[in-house]
């Protein structure tokens, strides 16, 4: 990188939701995932604290709107649940990002791994089917 590129690139600042999130990233990253719960219930606990007129969220180097931004919180969060042996919180967290983006077959696939992990093979292959559907649609639309 020239040292030139440095001042014109932007300095975020993170503050709240978006700090809170991108601790909990790290934590992930760590593999510190009872921190990493922590954080990222904090995330989406400050989530409905921020400024009415704030219509765009940090998410890692990206920008995304607040659906997203929660999105991304409860999955990494179920991930968290799943490291951690917390499948029937996991199951609740995938529920909620399914709610958020029903397309995404990644939320079935792990919210059917929980349901296996609980003993629930009914609804673990109930999710597995829906995310063979997604993911048959997807590749017909390429």
């Amino acid at each position: 990188m020239d040292p030139s590129d440095a001042i014109l690139a932007p300095v975020i600042k993170l503050e709240g939701a978006e700090l809170a999130l991108s601790k909990g990233f790290k934590a992930m990253e760590d593999k510190q995932y009872d921190q990493a719960e922590s954080d990222l219930t904090k995330a989406l606990t400050l989530l409905p604290t921020a400024p009415l007129n704030k219509t765009t969220w940090q998410v890692g180097p990206s920008v995304v709107d607040k659906d997203a931004f929660k999105f991304f919180a409860y999955q990494a969060r179920s991930f968290c649940y799943l490291k951690t042996g917390h499948s029937k919180l996991a199951i609740d967290d995938l529920t909620a990002s399914i709610k958020l983006r029903p397309e995404y077959a990644g939320s079935y696939e792990n919210r059917a791994k929980a349901y296996y992990l609980r003993g629930e093979k009914a609804l673990g292959d109930v999710d597995m089917a829906t995310m063979r559907s997604l993911l048959k649609r997807t590749a017909k639309a390429k």
